[in-house]
């Protein structure tokens, strides 16, 4: 019977599950930030509308939202790479 040699398995598995990682990253990456970067055109167009129109409890909302989104893209940058 032969016995399976576990340090030689994971030696031979590991580049493989390296490179499936570093692709699943390429992947994942693009989508994400263009969902993102869409999510923040429309608060900033919100706060350039009630920057115009002078209400300054809108332009607080939109500055939050925007703080938030940033907040969130940021969170991701650092989960992908921590994936990587």
């Amino acid at each position: 019977m032969m016995k399976f040699n576990y340090e030689l398995g994971l030696e031979r598995s590991l580049p493989i599950a390296k490179e499936r990682m570093s692709y699943a990253y390429h992947v994942r990456e693009k989508p994400a930030k263009i969902f993102f970067g869409i999510c923040l055109i429309i608060p900033i167009a919100g706060f350039i509308f009630s920057l115009s129109a002078k209400d300054y409890l809108f332009m607080i909302v939109h500055i939050t939202l925007i703080i938030l989104l940033l907040l969130m893209l940021l969170k991701l940058e650092v989960v992908l790479i921590s994936t990587e």
